[in-house]
C-alpha cells in the first residue's frame, strides 16, 4: 500500500483537479464480470466514499470513471447508486 502525505494532497486540491477513476480496482467478488478484476480490492462503498470526499472539494473539474465488464452480469446496475452517491458529493 502506498501513503501519501496528506499535506500533498491538500496542495494539490488548493488548485482545480481531474479525477480519473478505474472501477476495476473494486473487489471482484463484488463486482462481477469485470474484464480486469482485482481479487482483494476495496468494496465499491470505499471506492464511493474516496470519490465523495474528493468531489466535495469542490476543485474536481473533471471526471472520467472508467469500467470494462462483460455482458450479462448486471454490473452496471450493480456499480450505479455507488457511482449516485458520489456524484451527487460534488
Amino acid at each position: 500500500m502506498t501513503v501519501v502525505d496528506s499535506s500533498a494532497v491538500i496542495a494539490i486540491l488548493r488548485q482545480e483537479t481531474d479525477a480519473d477513476t478505474y472501477l476495476d480496482v473494486i473487489d471482484a467478488a463484488e463486482l462481477p464480470g469485470l474484464r480486469y478484476p482485482t481479487p482483494g480490492g476495496p468494496d465499491a462503498g470505499q471506492v464511493a466514499d474516496a470519490l465523495s470526499l474528493l468531489f466535495g472539494t469542490g476543485r474536481v473539474a473533471a471526471v472520467g470513471i472508467a469500467c470494462s465488464w462483460f455482458p450479462g452480469y448486471g454490473t452496471a446496475r450493480l456499480i450505479a447508486p455507488y457511482l449516485e452517491i458520489a456524484l451527487a458529493a460534488g
